[in-house]
């Protein structure tokens, strides 16, 4: 959606990108809380999750800083820096193993 969003020039297609945009950060959001118990250890599952909540909510307070800097000087830079993140982010998930019924991953 990052990429795609560099397109936009009408105010429809604006808000037609940003529905979007929140309905796969409410499906990453799931995906986030829901898996990332599954590939830690029962003795680390709490401070592990909320580490890595924890991180989240810090960025969440330094991005929109680095992203003002940023579009200052070039308007689409922040949207593809996103959605690079966002494909390097997807790329490390993918290659964590799906089933982890009875076995430990770290």
């Amino acid at each position: 959606m990052c990429f795609l969003f560099t397109l936009v020039d009408t105010e429809t297609a604006n808000i037609v990108f940003n529905g979007l945009e929140y309905f796969f950060q409410t499906g990453f959001n799931a995906i986030l809380y829901g898996s990332t118990p599954e590939y830690f250890p029962a003795v680390y599952r709490g401070s592990a999750c909320g580490f890595a909540s924890t991180l989240g909510r810090i960025m969440s307070f330094i991005a929109p800083q680095i992203g003002a800097r940023l579009l200052e000087n070039h308007a689409n830079v922040v949207l593809y820096l996103a959605g690079g993140g966002v494909l390097v982010g997807s790329a490390a998930v993918a290659s964590l193993p799906f089933d982890t019924r009875g076995r430990e991953l770290f």
